[in-house]
């Protein structure tokens, strides 16, 4: 729905079969030019066994949406004590180079364990329809709330 990409040409991607040893992980970094916000890595995407988590760019758990909503962490989600592999260090490491220039976007990647393999750069995460975090709570969108400088953004910076 989002107007900006309606003149897009329709394209299939599909991708190769991913060896995978143990879980397959999706890691999304989100990133202001340069600098990582948050990220958040997600177990077995798109199966009955996904898991998910935030986590802070060094690798250490958030719990800033446990905060806002502590039945998040009730459902099946990634422990608080999860560790992250190195493929997430290298993730972030990436991120944070390709998004030099850009306002914010997010950075999404694939690991089997050891390999990194990139996805997509998406400026309009969650399709831009995401529940707010609760007023009065601290979640993930005010994360990027506090760290995104509009005054960068080609898109309100130019005129349409």
């Amino acid at each position: 729905m989002e107007w900006e990409y309606f003149g897009v040409p329709k394209k299939i991607f599909v991708e190769e079969f991913v060896e995978v040893s143990g879980e397959l992980a999706d890691i999304n970094v989100r990133c202001a030019d340069g600098r990582p916000i948050l990220d958040s890595v997600i177990l077995n995407n798109k199966s009955d066994r996904m898991a998910f988590g935030y986590f802070n760019p060094d690798g250490t758990r958030s719990d800033l949406d446990c905060i806002a909503n502590p039945a998040f962490y009730e459902s099946g989600n990634l422990s608080m004590d999860y560790v992250v592999s190195a493929s997430f260090h290298a993730a972030v490491r990436c991120a944070e180079l390709l998004s030099l220039g850009n306002d914010y976007a997010r950075y999404d990647f694939m690991t089997n364990g050891s390999d990194l393999f990139d996805g997509e750069i998406t400026v309009y995460p969650a399709a831009e329809v995401s529940p707010a975090t609760p007023p009065g709570k601290i979640g993930s969108d005010t994360m990027v709330d506090w760290e995104w400088d509009l005054r960068g953004s080609w898109f309100l910076s130019t005129p349409q």
